[in-house]
């Protein structure tokens, strides 16, 4: 009980990240696989050292301004409603890369990154790792509106790596 705050690195023999956990700027578990309980209220928070694997993503990264690498292990993700929260982004981030995503044909849900600090590169190396869902029969859009990425101009080779994957990405 209580809050956990001025932490600069927590560690957990487990894998969940408890709620209470409310200043800190890296996270590590035994396991290297963190799984948050709740939404988290971490304006300090820059980075999971090891993978975040959650069943259902909603506003997982709330307020999560300062979060700058994330990998997220998407191989039995259900969920998926705005992570990434459009009212607060995670403003810092600078990469982002999925795994277990492999076999997948279905995606549960669209992904928001706009306002997000990522570049084209780090764009690339995204949808490299994006399921390809050109099969599944529900669309799902990418929208990378105000990022470093769109001001610098995203290649059209980098957008057809998500687009032939079956995903539409928005840029304005």
């Amino acid at each position: 009980a209580g809050n956990l705050m001025g932490c600069r690195y927590f560690y957990n023999f487990g894998n969940k990240i408890p709620d209470a956990l409310k200043a800190v700027e890296y996270v590590k578990t035994q396991s290297g696989i963190c799984e948050p309980n709740t939404r988290l209220y971490i304006t300090t928070l820059k980075s999971f050292l090891g993978t975040v694997k959650l069943v259902s993503f909603w506003e997982t990264f709330r307020q999560c301004t300062s979060l700058q690498e994330l990998t997220c292990d998407i191989s039995e993700t259900t969920g998926w409603t705005d992570p990434f929260y459009a009212g607060q982004p995670c403003y810092s981030l600078r990469k982002l890369i999925f795994t277990g995503g492999e076999s997948l044909t279905s995606f549960p849900g669209n992904i928001n990154l706009s306002y997000t600090s990522l570049e084209a590169d780090a764009v690339l190396a995204f949808f490299n790792t994006l399921p390809d869902i050109s099969t599944s029969e529900t669309a799902r859009t990418i929208t990378l509106k105000n990022t470093p990425a769109v001001k610098e101009g995203i290649p059209e080779s980098t957008l057809a790596v998500a687009t032939n994957k079956g995903w539409t990405v928005v840029t304005k």
